[in-house]
């Protein structure tokens, strides 16, 4: 038995390792709480293509985490690279509702509409989106993949929708016509949207690329004024 005197001694220690071992039990509680490694690892999963596994990570930091449409974006491509268009559609429509702005949702989400057979969907809401916001960038969306779809009118019209709000500013537009007179067999439709798109940003990277395609250079005289931007009385 101990001495009196050791005994307040004894009891303080007893406390204080009572105090550590509960702080210490709590730090790995909050550890087995955390789901930011579930992201981590289905981030990982995504780069290594093992997208099963990516799905359950996702889901798992969702469980814990379920107001962030970027997960939940990811976890929607995770399905849909995982060939479950399905299971995609259900989580990119939440991602798309949480973060409207952004495109790279619309596009993912008419992918996996198109991949589960519902064209139909894809392109209804498609042009939902580009009658609601109506920008540049939305009409051309909509002509990409009315172009996937096969309807080239539909396309066409996007296209040159996107032009003319764009009054012929940027290369974009110009671009995606040239593409789609080259798939329709239109050379001199290509080749003038060519020009159009040089005129527009000669160091744009898109349309490098095609004018290498083309065995063209460049150069001065080579670009046309785009036909929407004459329209608009400017140049």
């Amino acid at each position: 038995m101990l001495p009196a005197a050791n005994r307040p001694r004894f009891a303080a220690v007893a406390r204080v390792v009572l105090a550590a071992g509960l702080l210490g039990a709590a730090t790995l509680m909050g550890c087995a709480n955390n789901p930011y490694p579930y992201r981590v690892a289905g981030d990982n999963d995504m780069q290594a293509a093992r997208y099963g596994d990516a799905t359950k990570n996702y889901g798992l930091y969702l469980a814990e985490m379920p107001g962030e449409p970027d997960v939940r974006a990811k976890l929607g491509l995770a399905y849909l690279r995982n060939k479950q268009p399905i299971e995609a559609i259900e989580n990119l429509r939440i991602a798309n509702i949480q973060d409207p702005e952004a495109g790279q949702y619309i596009d993912w989400l008419a992918e996996a509409y198109i991949d589960a057979g519902r064209t139909d969907e894809a392109i209804r809401m498609l042009k939902t989106n580009t009658v609601e916001r109506a920008r540049v960038e939305d009409w051309v969306r909509l002509g990409n993949f009315a172009g996937k779809t096969g309807d080239s009118d539909l396309a066409k019209q996007a296209y040159v929708t996107a032009a003319r709000i764009d009054r012929g500013m940027s290369a974009s537009p110009q671009v995606a016509l040239h593409d789609l007179a080259l798939r329709l067999g239109d050379q001199r439709e290509a080749d003038s949207r060519l020009r159009m798109a040089y005129y527009c940003d000669p160091q744009n990277s898109d349309v490098i690329i095609r004018m290498k395609a083309a065995g063209q250079k460049g150069g001065p005289g080579f670009g046309y004024i785009p036909t929407e931007r004459l329209t608009n009385g400017e140049r």
